[in-house]
């Protein structure tokens, strides 16, 4: 039961971001490195190649997704070649790939994921126009602060 549930997760996962790429498809200036389907299928075959014995499996798939990502890039260079659908088809057979083991937690990366990409006009207009360069350099501070030195520091008292 916890393999089938592994499977829907890698499922909805693909779904979820290949349904947001497919969208975004139809706008002629963006590039794709795939749509429903694809992402889909990518995240069903990562699900799978983690079913084999050992890693050689897992590995021969994600360089052969690599591969495609390659050829896809390369496929649509445009004046502003950015690279998010590539990383974004390599991510979900990464998340396919993790859905047997952690669902919980590949589920939550895939839905961080698909609104990130959702949101990405909404994320740069705040970048660009809400957020001057100083309140970009306050927030890069404080998360600096939070996620790198607070960890660092002793849990305990230090004096004798």
């Amino acid at each position: 039961m916890d393999l089938l549930v592994g499977f829907i997760v890698a499922l909805a996962v693909g779904l979820l971001i290949g349904i947001e790429r497919e969208r975004r498809k139809r706008d002629p200036s963006v590039g794709s490195a795939g749509g429903l389907r694809t992402h889909v299928i990518a995240a069903l075959a990562g699900a799978i190649a983690v079913q084999f014995p050992g890693v050689a499996v897992l590995v021969a798939g994600a360089v052969f997704v690599g591969a495609l990502v390659v050829v896809a890039y390369w496929r649509s260079r445009s004046a502003d070649p950015g690279l998010t659908s590539e990383i974004t088809l390599f991510t979900t057979y990464l998340l396919g790939a993790m859905a047997p083991r952690l669902p919980e937690l590949a589920a939550a990366i895939g839905v961080v994921m698909a609104l990130l990409l959702a949101l990405r006009s909404v994320l740069h207009g705040l970048v660009s126009k809400a957020l001057s360069d100083r309140e970009v350099l306050d927030l890069l501070l404080l998360a600096a602060a939070a996620l790198v030195i607070w960890p660092l520091m002793p849990d305990r008292s230090i004096d004798r």
